[in-house]
């Protein structure tokens, strides 16, 4: 679906990480740190078992029997296993695996406070749309960004973009249809192609690690958050 001039917007959909934050302190990836153990483990492997090797799927919630955290850690374990861990050290590796997951803090992107805060100022129906292992409240905090802005994330709704079960939801919690929506984020897998099976109108924010091959007339290109905030001044008309 092309976002042409006559494309009536009313809401706006996020991504969170790569779009609105990216990293600011980075810690090892579950590979790294396994194989720092003495155990074998590549980035392969971790991808089989840690969460977005599960994107696009349904997952448990935290809402569910048995819960998001119980299912995660019953996929860490078998990480862990695989990798050689003996089964009597594998409950505690585990936890070292999700300290070390915890310990890392996010920052803003340029442009996210500014298009935030002219979401809000503006009252623009608005949500972040995240494949997210926790509540984004504290990262929220950590990156300077109002903690109670509305989010839609992945571990709570129990499924994983590009599914559109979760942009289904995204819809309901903004109260508009599908196709009034803006969907914007850094990747063409998550983000666009799950924006555009969900009958959203798709925006990708360009960055270094990530490609598109899709046609410029079937997604608007954004090369930062500022562009999507000029983007929003002149489709809604406001300033």
């Amino acid at each position: 679906m092309p976002i042409r001039a006559g494309s009536y917007i009313q809401g706006l959909s996020l991504d969170f990480f790569d779009t609105l934050v990216t990293v600011d302190e980075d810690r090892p990836s579950m590979a790294t740190m396994l194989t720092s153990l003495g155990f074998r483990c590549t980035d392969a492997m971790e991808s089989i078992w840690n969460t977005h090797g599960f994107d696009g799927q349904e997952t448990p919630s935290y809402s569910s029997v048995p819960d998001y955290l119980s299912w995660r850690r019953t996929n860490l374990a078998q990480l862990a296993a695989s990798s050689g861990v003996p089964a009597h050290l594998i409950g505690a590796v585990v936890e070292k695996l999700e300290e070390n997951d915890l310990s890392w803090t996010v920052k803003a992107n340029p442009g996210a406070t500014e298009l935030l805060t002219f979401l809000t100022t503006h009252e623009i129906p608005a949500t972040i749309c995240s494949n997210w292992d926790y509540d984004l409240s504290p990262y929220l905090r950590q990156a300077g960004l109002p903690d109670e802005f509305p989010c839609v994330i992945s571990s709570f709704v129990g499924v994983r973009k590009p599914a559109t079960r979760i942009f289904g939801e995204v819809a309901r919690q903004l109260t508009l249809p599908p196709h009034a929506i803006l969907h914007v984020g850094d990747s063409a897998e998550a983000d666009v192609i799950g924006a555009i099976r969900a009958g959203m109108q798709p925006g990708y924010l360009r960055s270094e690690r990530s490609t598109l091959t899709l046609p410029p007339a079937l997604v608007e290109v954004f090369p930062n958050l500022y562009s999507v905030l000029d983007f929003l001044r002149v489709r809604l008309s406001l300033s």
